[in-house]
């Protein structure tokens, strides 16, 4: 018996000090500590043990100190090979951009990219991401682009190789319907490519998803270009896309039972910690 309460002292010592982590933490959305404290406080153990190895990346000052210098030398070899090529600059002498983004890199970069671009379309928008788990202002000027007119499209994999990551992706189905955004699921299998296309004349494409994953703890690359030649192509490529895929529609996601809309907004719930 003493035991047993000893385990129930010291196993909420450790959730109370890992709230505490979760409070204190810079750099993290008001969402994401309301939803790490509900983890941690509704599974034992299985809560902290998430926080632990998947709530935040500490890699240390001296590895951050040598991913911030490869980083720099790699992104100058990058971008100096692009503009070495004939794509490397635009007709109108725009030159790529070679983001790179990451925890010890300024908090918020890659939200703010992906936002910048969303509000900069002026006729046509299209996008395809495997993960889409957005913070609310990049759920919001995704669906501003389509409120003022902006042709705007997304493609997801029908089938994901994270079910929790799809189901809360399929969360945010109705509010990007409801804003005139076009949905289609790629049923040729697994589409993990991150592409985006403006108007026909901007592209960006990389390793960042739309999710906060992306946002807040991977370290990403992506490569941003002025061209129109290559953003043809990029978009060639995701019509090709649009064409192996099924669109869903407001009627579709209207007939999904109650069960799979009560288990997509419940696993959306938890979706600033996915």
């Amino acid at each position: 018996m003493e035991s047993v309460t000893i385990g129930v002292v010291v196993h909420f010592l450790a959730s109370l000090a890992l709230i505490i982590r979760v409070l204190t933490r810079p750099h993290r959305e008001p969402a994401s500590r309301i939803a790490w404290i509900a983890v941690i406080a509704a599974l034992p153990i299985v809560g902290i043990l998430a926080y632990v190895f998947f709530g935040e990346v500490n890699i240390g000052r001296a590895r951050a100190y040598l991913f911030a210098c490869d980083w720099i030398e790699n992104t100058k070899e990058d971008l100096s090979d692009l503009l070495r090529n004939p794509g490397g600059t635009s007709a109108a002498g725009f030159p790529a951009q070679v983001i790179g983004t990451g925890p010890t890199v300024r908090f918020s970069a890659m939200p703010e990219i992906f936002e910048s671009l969303f509000h900069a379309a002026r006729h046509e928008l299209v996008i395809s991401t495997p993960y889409f788990v957005p913070n609310d202002s990049t759920r919001d000027a995704l669906c501003a682009a389509a409120y003022r007119g902006v042709e705007t499209t997304i493609i997801f994999p029908a089938k994901n190789d994270s079910w929790i990551v799809a189901a809360a992706s399929r969360s945010y189905y109705q509010d990007l319907l409801s804003a005139g955004v076009r949905i289609h699921e790629y049923v040729g299998g697994l589409l993990h490519a991150k592409t985006l296309t403006i108007d026909r004349e901007v592209l960006l494409i990389g390793s960042a998803n739309m999710d906060r994953r992306s946002f807040d703890l991977n370290y990403e690359n992506n490569i941003l270009l002025v061209d129109t030649e290559l953003t043809e192509q990029l978009r060639q490529r995701q019509q090709q896309y649009i064409d192996s895929s099924t669109e869903v529609t407001q009627q579709d996601v209207a007939s999904w039972s109650l069960g799979k809309r009560l288990w997509n907004n419940t696993l959306a719930t938890i979706g600033p910690i996915l």
